[in-house]
C-alpha cells in the first residue's frame, strides 16, 4: 500500500472536481490486485458501491476523482487495496456479539465447509464481492444460525427464531448488482458440530452454486488520506 519510500501521492482540483493521483515507485503486472477509493467528509465514511471508486492509469500513475468536491470542506480519501480469491474469516470459540475476539484469522478462497474442527464455534467472513453479470441475485446460506450483509444491507438474517431455536436449513435473500462492480460482503454463522456451512448464489433461471473463489476479493490493506494535508492545487 502507499508508503513514502515507495509512493508518491498527490492531490489537485479543477472547478468542482478533486483528483487524487498514486504514483506507485514499484508496479507488479502479474499482481491480480485492485486499488479503490473512497472520497467523503471527515467523519463520514460508509463502505457501499457509491461511493467507491476504481481508479484509471495514465501513465505510470492511477488517478481517482471527485465530481462534487467543495474545497470548503474537509474530505478524507480513503485508499484500499483488494487482492483477488478468498474473503477474510475470523474464528471464533465464543460468540464476538460479546466482545470476545477471535483465536484465527486467515483468508479463505471460498466459502464450504462440510464441517469445522471442534472449537470453532462461530465465523465471520468480511471481504467483496464482484459478478460477471447484472440483475437480480440471489444468495444462499446454509448454516445453524446465519446473517448476510451486501453492501451494508442485511439480505438474510436467520439467527434467532421466534421460539428461540435457528433455523438449520438453507436461508435465502437477494440483492440487484451490476456486472464488475465490487459490492462489500459480510457473513457471520454459527457454527453447528458435524455440520456443512456454506454460501451459494444464483441468478434468475440459473441453478445454485456455491461462490467460486474468483468472484471474491478481501482487504489487503488500506490507508487514509487528510485533504488539508496536501497542498492542493488547481489543474492547468
Amino acid at each position: 500500500m502507499p508508503n513514502s519510500s515507495l509512493d508518491t501521492v498527490s492531490m489537485e482540483y479543477d472547478e468542482s472536481k478533486l483528483f487524487l493521483q498514486l504514483y506507485p515507485r514499484y508496479r507488479h503486472e502479474e499482481d491480480s490486485e485492485d486499488i479503490y477509493v473512497y472520497f467523503s467528509p471527515q467523519n463520514f465514511f460508509q463502505d457501499d458501491s457509491s461511493a467507491r471508486r476504481k481508479g484509471i492509469r495514465d501513465g505510470n500513475a492511477m488517478i481517482w476523482r471527485m465530481d462534487d468536491f467543495d474545497p470548503a470542506i474537509n474530505y478524507m480519501a480513503h485508499m484500499v487495496r483488494l487482492k483477488q480469491n478468498g474473503l477474510v474469516g475470523r474464528y471464533f470459540d465464543d460468540d464476538p456479539h460479546f466482545g470476545n475476539g477471535p483465536f484465527m484469522t486467515r483468508s479463505d478462497r471460498v466459502i464450504n465447509f462440510t464441517a469445522f474442527e471442534t472449537r470453532v464455534k462461530y465465523v465471520r467472513w468480511e471481504g467483496y464481492l464482484k459478478t460477471s453479470r447484472s440483475g437480480l441475485n440471489f444468495f444462499f446460506v446454509q448454516a445453524k444460525k446465519s446473517r448476510l450483509w451486501i453492501d451494508g444491507i442485511l439480505i438474510i438474517d436467520e439467527w434467532i427464531m421466534i421460539d428461540g431455536s435457528s433455523s438449520g436449513t438453507i436461508s435465502s435473500g437477494s440483492y440487484r448488482v451490476n456486472v464488475n462492480e465490487l459490492y462489500a460482503i459480510t457473513l457471520e454463522v454459527e457454527v453447528a458440530e458435524k455440520e456443512a456451512t456454506k454460501l451459494f448464489w444464483a441468478f434468475k433461471n440459473t441453478s445454485m452454486k456455491v461462490i467460486d473463489p474468483k468472484n471474491f476479493y478481501f482487504q489487503a490493506s488500506s490507508t487514509e488520506f487528510d485533504t488539508r494535508a496536501f497542498s492542493t492545487r488547481s489543474r492547468q
